[in-house]
């Protein structure tokens, strides 16, 4: 063997013994995974995370329905009660005026009563019956 040769050799193997021990030859320990395979992973991952907001999306917009569904069914129920409200509004209305107007027809029943009592007298004095408290009506004598 020519001697020039062998430090050659000697430095090849140096450089390959350094470049195992310090991890292989530049080569990381973990597989070499080409950038498609990335990209397919990449995708697959995004798919999933999609469906997985799909389903919460779904999960909110039926947790949404029934919220609207429970608010239209308050507003209907506030509807009703205000409704109500209205009517036993207008019957205290009514019925603060009762005692007043109860004692307006009261008076104005007494007052027909002595006109009807008045009228009864001058139609007897006169001779003749009304058929206000039955009877028939007659016609006053001369």
């Amino acid at each position: 063997m020519n001697p020039l040769h062998r430090p050659m050799r000697n430095w090849a193997l140096a450089t390959m013994l350094a470049a195992l021990a310090s991890g292989g030859c530049g080569r990381s320990q973990q597989p070499v995974v080409p950038a498609v395979d990335l990209k397919e992973a990449e995708i697959a991952r995004l798919k999933a995370r999609i469906e997985l907001l799909q389903n919460e999306l779904d999960s909110l917009n039926g947790q949404l329905k029934e919220t609207h569904g429970r608010d239209e069914k308050l507003v209907n129920a506030i509807r009703q009660l205000q409704t109500r409200n209205r009517q036993l509004e207008e019957q205290v209305r009514v019925l603060a005026t009762a005692p007043a107007e109860r004692d307006t027809y009261k008076a104005r029943a007494e007052t027909l009563s002595a006109y009807v009592l008045r009228l009864e007298g001058e139609v007897k004095r006169l001779g003749g019956t009304l058929p206000l408290r039955g009877g028939k009506p007659t016609a006053p004598t001369k």
